[in-house]
């Protein structure tokens, strides 16, 4: 039985599809992956973990070799999570940037499998 094949709609404009910030309907363009790409390529070896100096009452993103070390103010306000979450950034960016390859590269694979283009 063949299946129902429906071509998507031409792309829109960056913006005309939604009012999310940033756009969620477009693809990242690849020079905006890039960007975010060197950017995590320059920045200091993971891991990164939070301390709490309890002493100086502050909190610290640091890694383990020692050559980051961002403080993040005081141990008493409301940035655990966002020491968390920059803490996390080290490791979780370039899995999401090859996430981002791994699905693009099979949705090319789909395409040529499918026959609406011809080289992945």
């Amino acid at each position: 039985m063949d299946a129902d094949i429906r071509l998507a709609e031409p792309p829109l404009a960056p913006g005309a599809c939604c009012d999310t910030a940033p756009c969620t309907c477009q693809p990242v363009p690849q020079d905006r992956l890039a960007e975010i790409r060197a950017r995590a390529q320059a920045a200091t070896k993971g891991p990164w973990e939070v301390e709490d100096d309890r002493e100086s009452l502050t909190r610290w993103v640091v890694s383990e070799t020692g050559f980051l070390s961002a403080n993040l103010g005081y141990v008493g306000n409301a940035n655990q999570d966002d020491a968390k979450f920059i803490a996390a950034a080290r490791d979780d960016i370039p899995w999401l940037l090859a996430e981002i390859d791994r699905l693009r590269k099979e949705n090319a694979d789909l395409e040529v499998g499918l026959g609406l283009s011809e080289t992945a």
